[in-house]
């Protein structure tokens, strides 16, 4: 049994969501909390107040405790940046996969599961592609992290046929609040920006303000469902992207540095992220009618306003 109710500030809507506290989860629970709805977060440690605790991986959620809430949106997990260590990877994968499939089969066992289930997956899904331009119907790719998005979508299947699953295929964040663009600036500012590798490589971003537009779409306006590559319509090279990052702050990137050290220092870690290459495109958003506010790179990093000291 869903949830079909008439949502207003008199009946609002009610959203559990894990990851409460990261980058993406701050942001989703302040615009979710400006409609009006209920946000209540899923947590880790005691502290939270109007919280939920959860130890992933556990087995310990009960069901009666995630019934009755409209909407889940799952964006907890290990950060992947970091040395991937073998000890690393497993958190990596088991964060993901082990925590989703707890989550999913609690809440299928709950007399109200919720009417939607919104689960954080990655572009990594597709693998290094070199410049293929990638729509929800390409095929997973090879690597360790396309395997754990593979895994981590696969998690959620208990769910099935009781909530409606989106897999929110996530490229890269831009936001001067977190992710990557705070570790690029400071390098970028003094004239130290460099392209990495050939800069052939396709990076796929969206802007924060678009992906909390994204989900908030999703909650109220899309009954799209499976997987949804959640990126800007242009993805650009690493060449493209590192220069525009470097005309925000008003700085040229003059540095070429090779690949090889990169390869040396992170192995694996290097090859899927800093000189991988994922050209993924937002086709079922596009086709639902999805209109991006941050359509460019430009627009995008003129909106996380990087000229800030």
């Amino acid at each position: 049994m869903t949830l079909n109710l008439p949502f207003s500030k008199q009946n609002p809507r009610r959203i559990l969501i894990s990851g409460s506290s990261g980058l993406i989860g701050r942001a989703v629970v302040a615009s979710r909390q400006r409609a009006g709805d209920v946000v209540v977060p899923l947590v880790r440690a005691k502290g939270t107040a109007d919280a939920l605790l959860w130890s992933p991986g556990s087995g310990t959620l009960d069901p009666t405790l995630v019934s009755g809430f409209d909407t889940v949106v799952h964006l907890a997990g290990e950060p992947v940046v970091g040395l991937w260590s073998t000890a690393k990877k497993r958190r990596i994968m088991e964060s993901r996969v082990l925590g989703t499939a707890e989550l999913a089969t609690a809440l299928a066992s709950a007399a109200l599961p919720p009417r939607l289930f919104l689960s954080a997956s990655g572009i990594n899904f597709y693998g290094n592609r070199s410049n293929t331009v990638l729509d929800e119907t390409a095929p997973s790719g090879q690597g360790f992290l396309a395997e754990v998005c593979r895994a981590w979508e696969a998690a959620s299947q208990p769910l099935t046929n009781r909530s409606r699953i989106v897999h929110l295929r996530i490229g890269v964040v831009l936001a001067y609040e977190g992710g990557m663009l705070p570790r690029l600036l400071p390098a970028f500012r003094i004239g130290l920006g460099a392209i990495v590798g050939d800069g052939e490589g396709y990076v796929s971003w969206i802007a924060l303000e678009d992906l909390v537009r994204v989900i908030d779409y999703l909650m109220e306006a899309s009954d799209i469902d499976g997987p949804i590559n959640v990126v800007a319509p242009q993805p650009v090279t690493s060449e493209v992207f590192n220069r525009a990052i470097g005309k925000a702050v008003d700085s040229k990137v003059r540095l070429r540095l090779p690949a090889w050290p990169f390869r040396l220092l992170l192995g694996q870690l290097a090859d899927e992220t800093i000189l991988g290459s994922v050209r993924a495109i937002p086709g079922k958003l596009v086709r639902d009618g999805f209109r991006f506010h941050c359509d460019t790179l430009e627009e995008a990093l003129i909106g996380v306003h990087l000229r800030q000291p």
